[in-house]
């Protein structure tokens, strides 16, 4: 039977690769990898040789294609990426539904998540979070991104960022989203040198900025949100518009369906609104 492995690697400490990781490593017939020299380090530790083919972001499309040309020379095929879990915020997903459309079996060998470490060592007790991936980098795409986040019903939400963007991105956080409770970022989860930044945004701005070392390793970080009760909204008929226009304008009829149309407001549906009032005997 044909298999695909969706498979995933350590996010840093070589120690967190499974049994069952390493099982299926060494079985599978090929390896496809996002990065090939870092899959080639993998199985050198392991002490595995497998043929390994490249398979990221550029060329997943064109690897897909020909995917049941590798299944017809390897009936097994491990699909790894850098760290991690292969389609999750990394190459992958394409190759997984080609390999459905093939009907090749998929099985899944789990391992670390730097997205469910990053909640773990947040002390955010939330039910519900949402992961959004990696900071976009334009910045009509931000101001988007910002605005989802600050009125969506989630709470907590985690991302990823690179060192060199970390402070310019928590700071454009801090300018667009004012409802923050709680900031916390992780450098190198899982590696020696594993740093954290927890507190409101101002202090771990100041932390990162204070480390000369900030720009080096990998960051997950979790924002965690006040949740902002929202007020209902009272819709006033056209009536009752016209109604206030005359009482704070001290104006007739006539000039109120003047100034409200002024205001955008639909002159003809103002004009039937204005016949009910004369009912009231209101000119």
């Amino acid at each position: 039977m044909k298999k695909l492995y969706v498979l995933a690697t350590p996010i840093g400490n070589f120690l967190d690769l499974s049994e069952h990781a390493r099982d299926v490593l060494s079985n599978v017939e090929a390896v496809l990898a996002e990065d090939t020299r870092v899959a080639a380090k993998l199985l050198f530790k392991l002490n595995i040789k497998k043929p390994i083919f490249s398979c990221h972001k550029f060329n997943e499309t064109k690897v897909s294609e020909s995917l049941n040309e590798v299944f017809e020379k390897y009936s097994s095929v491990a699909l790894v990426s850098d760290a991690g879990t292969p389609a999750i915020s990394d190459p992958g997903a394409i190759i997984v539904e080609k390999a459905q459309q093939l009907n090749i079996r998929i099985e899944a060998v789990p391992g670390a998540s730097a997205v469910v470490t990053a909640l773990s060592l947040s002390g955010i007790n939330k039910t519900e979070f949402a992961f959004l991936g990696f900071f976009p980098r334009g910045k009509k795409e931000q101001e988007n991104l910002c605005d989802e986040i600050a009125k969506n019903f989630i709470t907590t939400f985690v991302l990823y960022e690179s060192p060199l963007r970390i402070i310019n991105t928590l700071e454009i956080i801090k300018s667009k989203i004012t409802n923050i409770n709680k900031v916390c970022v992780f450098n190198d989860l899982t590696k020696e040198y594993e740093r954290h930044y927890i507190g409101s945004i101002d202090k771990v701005l100041e932390e990162l900025k204070n480390n000369e070392n900030a720009n080096l390793g990998e960051y997950v970080f979790v924002l965690d949100l006040v949740k902002q009760v929202k007020t209902k909204s009272i819709t006033m008929s056209l009536e009752s518009l016209i109604v206030d226009f005359i009482i704070k304008n001290n104006s007739t009829i006539k000039d109120a369906i003047k100034g409200l149309s002024s205001l955008g407001y639909n002159k003809n549906d103002l004009y039937k609104a204005s016949l009910n009032l004369k009912n009231f005997n209101i000119k």
